[in-house]
Parts: structure tokens; C-alpha cells; sequence
């Protein structure tokens, strides 16, 4: 039995979403196989596809076209890979349609930050509507693309359809002043996804704030006005936590210009976010033309020249340990006065520049991600059919959406992983399975091994091991 003669995709349904919606119908061993090792190690491309090692047209031997065509109408690549140049996104799709394993060159934001498993996020409305027309509820790739909280067709908050996204739905913020936003955020990434933009989105935002005078006629950025404007534009929050953390903790204009003036690639959620601003912000009013550097101004002046070197000298000899910039705060005056007037003289004495030991810090973990963790009340575990779930830290991170690094982060700080397979908690889970099997044996209980350990989905040396009963 071929996948077209099974069911035909919805119009924006997600290629991972066809690989469950295909093993689930007939039971193919590759798609089922395919499907949970995602489940394992994290689903791709804005969580829209399997992860790496088999070509995506194999999937469905050939039926809906060829894997690049697939990539392209049924993933957010085209968006991802926006900013990028047309060799490099290129190169992305072939890596994705031929379940390429090697690592796909593309911007990430910092970890914590970066969305976990967003595959069974559904729109209620649009999830009904399609299981009534084609008997299946399908993810669809604008919802499951980062930091959507809501359908741009019906308005809906987008809730968990079943057991790996249910951190993602608890990090979906209900605050009627952030609903304004993540409905700009949610209309922005649907209008990108059904028809590309018709100039790249860096090009039309540097227009827009050109146009409104966040950038001077020589190319230069007010940065302080864009990171207030930004700051304000967005202060009702984005509906998701961990978005609208970023944006509070960590100046995007800021990203924004860095990547741009050094001509690296903005990642998608950025661009869109500078975008949105960028349209929808009011001008500047006029300003000063802006000023780059100081004025510097030799001084000729011989005695004010001496004075000034002499209070630096006695200061670099008085305090050694400070670096640069300690230097520069302790003794302002000075400074000011040598850098406009003596500059050549207080470049050759200063102390070395500080290296950083020891490589860069760890990127902090957002503090909403981590108490959506920590407060919420869900087992987040999978349970089969009501079954005790597995008391180890594996089905916990299946359960939360992480990958292993971002999950042995979160463990750290949070202290839940090292618990996690306790002898004593293995007895309860054992004895609680065992006991949920013999209820559902009711009549037809016995006490033969096999058949208990079969109900109760454990191994039978498992049951003979830990269950008292024995």
C-alpha cells in the first residue's frame, strides 16, 4: 500500500506530520521508526521534519514528488533560510532532503531560548476542521514554527494535541496585552510561509528605518533610539515567555545591527521581529546629525599636559590590578582630557587588555523557561493508556521536548535529573503498574508471570525483580 492511496496532505501540513499521519493509517515500519526516533532525538527545521538519516522522498516512496519539492511546500525552510545566500540555502534543502546527517549551517539563538519540541501543537479549530474533511488533525508548519502561540486564521491559543509538547504550551503567554503582539508575531510568519516576501526582509527593514530615521544618510545606526523604541514597541510581551525574555534581557536591534554590519545571515524569529517593528513604529522626530567620535584637538598647552600625564602616571602606579575600563571610571577626568587632547601619549599608557579565562560563559537559561519547569503541576512523562510513566530521566526529557544538551542544563539548575531512577522509585512504579494490570485483567486475572508482565507493558524479569507479590 502506497501513501497515495492512504491520504493526501493538508495544504501547510509539516513533513513530520505526513511521516505520523502515514505510520499511523498503515502501519509502515520505516515511517513508525522514522517518526520516534524524532521523538528521541528532536524533529528538525523548525520542528517540521524527521530528523537526518533517510531521504525524505523514501518516506513515502516517491509519492507526493521529489524530497526537494517536499522540503520546500511543506517545512519553514524558505524562511529559515531567507536571510541566507541562495548557494548556502540551497545547500540546506539538499541536506534535509536527502536526510543528510551533517550539521546544517544555520543561526541559533542561545540555549534555553531555542524552542523544544513543537510537533503536536494545533490550532483547535483548524485541527476539527480537518480531522471532519480528512478523518486526521495534521500540525501545520505555522503553527509548529518557533514562538507561534496563536492561528493567524481563527485567533485561537494553540494547545498540545498529545504528549511532546506540553512545556510548549505552558510557555504560551495568555496576558491579554501579549496577545496583540503574538498575533502581529503569528499574521507576519503565516503572510512569509504561503507567499516569500517580495524583497529579503533585511532589505525592506533597513528601508523602513531609514525612511523613519533610525538610520543616518551615511549609513550609520542610532542604536540607542532603535533599542528604546524596540524595548517600548514590545513591552506587552511577545505570547511566549521565553520571547519575550529575550527581548527584555538582550538588545535584538542590537543583534540585528551586529550581524548585519558584519555580513553574516539574521536568524528567521529576529528578522520577522525587526520587521514587524520596523513597519508599524513611529518616525523619529528630527535630531542632531550623529556623532561618531569625540572631538580631538592636540593640545599645545605644556603645563595642563604634564598635569594631566602626572595623575594618570600616579593612577596606573597606585592601582595595577584594575583593567581598562576600572581604570577609566576611577579617574574620569583625566581620561577625558588625555583621550581629546593626548591620545597618542594615553594609548601607549594603558595597562594590557584583559583576556578572559577559561572560554565563554554558559548562556543563562531563560528564568520562565526554567519555573515553567519547576512550578507547573503536569507529569510531563508519557503515559500509555494511564499507565504509571517510567521514573527515569530519558522519558522526562521525551516529556518536557528537549534535547539532551538543553536538558542537562536544565537538570543542573533545577537538580531533577540525578533522582530520576531511584530503587525505591522503581518500586513504586513496578508495584503501581503491576497493581493498574491486574485491574485491567479484572476477571481473566491470573497470576502467571508472562501474562501480568504483558499487561502491565514491563518485562517479566522486571515484575519477578520488584514486584512483592512475587
Amino acid at each position: 500500500m502506497t501513501s497515495e492511496t492512504v491520504f493526501a496532505p493538508v495544504a501547510g501540513q509539516t513533513i513530520l506530520s505526513m511521516v505520523q499521519t502515514f505510520a499511523k493509517l498503515t502501519g509502515d515500519g520505516p515511517a513508525r521508526l522514522a517518526y520516534h526516533k524524532t521523538m528521541r532525538k528532536g524533529p528538525l527545521c523548525s520542528n517540521s521534519m524527521p530528523c537526518g538519516g533517510l531521504s525524505v522522498a523514501d518516506l513515502f516512496a516517491g509519492a507526493f514528488g521529489d524530497g526537494v519539492s517536499l522540503v520546500l511546500a511543506h517545512s519553514p525552510i524558505s524562511l529559515l533560510t531567507q536571510d541566507a545566500s541562495p548557494e548556502k540555502a540551497a545547500r540546506v534543502v539538499s541536506k534535509l532532503a536527502s536526510g543528510n546527517r551533517g550539521r546544517l549551517d544555520c543561526p541559533r539563538l542561545p540555549t534555553g531560548v531555542t524552542c523544544g519540541n513543537r510537533s503536536d501543537l494545533r490550532c483547535p479549530q483548524c485541527a476539527d476542521k480537518a480531522f471532519a474533511d480528512f478523518g486526521f488533525r495534521p500540525a501545520l508548519r505555522e503553527h509548529v514554527f518557533d514562538y507561534v502561540a496563536l492561528c493567524a486564521s481563527h485567533g485561537c491559543q494553540l494547545i498540545s494535541d498529545g504528549a511532546w509538547s506540553r512545556l510548549e504550551a505552558c510557555l504560551i503567554d495568555s496576558n491579554p496585552q501579549a496577545r496583540v503582539n503574538a498575533m502581529r508575531y503569528a499574521s507576519a510568519v503565516s503572510t512569509f510561509l504561503q507567499s516569500s516576501p517580495q524583497r529579503p526582509l533585511r532589505e525592506s527593514i533597513m528601508s523602513e528605518l531609514r525612511a523613519k530615521g533610525f538610520v543616518t544618510p551615511e549609513g550609520h545606526f542610532r542604536l540607542a533610539a532603535l533599542d528604546r523604541s524596540f524595548s517600548a514597541f514590545y513591552s506587552g510581551g511577545l505570547g511566549d515567555a521565553r520571547l519575550t525574555w529575550l527581548t527584555q534581557t538582550r538588545s535584538v536591534p542590537a543583534m540585528f545591527v551586529r550581524s548585519t554590519s558584519r555580513g553574516r545571515p539574521v536568524h528567521a524569529v529576529l528578522l520577522i521581529l525587526m520587521h514587524i517593528f520596523a513597519r508599524e513604529v513611529d518616525s523619529l522626530s528630527p535630531q542632531l546629525p550623529l556623532r561618531l567620535e569625540p572631538d580631538y584637538s592636540p593640545s599645545t598647552d605644556v603645563e595642563l599636559i604634564q598635569s594631566y600625564r602626572g595623575q594618570w602616571q600616579a593612577h596606573l602606579a597606585a592601582t595595577p590590578d584594575l583593567t581598562r575600563k576600572e581604570m577609566r571610571l576611577a579617574l574620569p577626568g583625566a581620561w577625558t582630557w588625555l583621550y581629546r587632547h593626548d591620545r597618542e601619549w594615553l594609548e601607549r599608557h594603558q595597562v594590557k587588555k584583559a583576556k578572559p579565562l577559561g572560554g565563554r560563559k554558559p548562556a543563562e537559561l531563560p528564568a520562565p523557561f526554567l519555573d515553567a519547569i519547576r512550578t507547573s503541576t503536569v507529569d510531563f512523562r508519557y503515559s500509555d493508556e494511564g499507565r504509571e510513566p517510567l521514573p527515569s530521566s530519558y522519558q522526562l526529557r521525551l516529556g518536557l521536548g528537549l534535547t539532551e544538551h538543553v536538558f542537562e542544563r536544565t537538570s543542573r539548575e533545577l537538580g531533577f535529573g540525578s533522582s530520576a531512577q531511584l530503587p525505591g522509585r522503581k518500586q513504586v512504579f513496578v508495584t503501581r503498574r503491576v497493581d493498574r494490570a491486574h485491574v485491567d485483567l479484572g476477571h481473566r486475572s491470573t497470576s502467571a508471570l508472562a501474562v501480568v508482565a504483558r499487561a502491565a507493558k514491563l518485562r517479566p524479569e522486571t515484575v519477578a525483580e520488584y514486584d512483592y507479590r512475587r
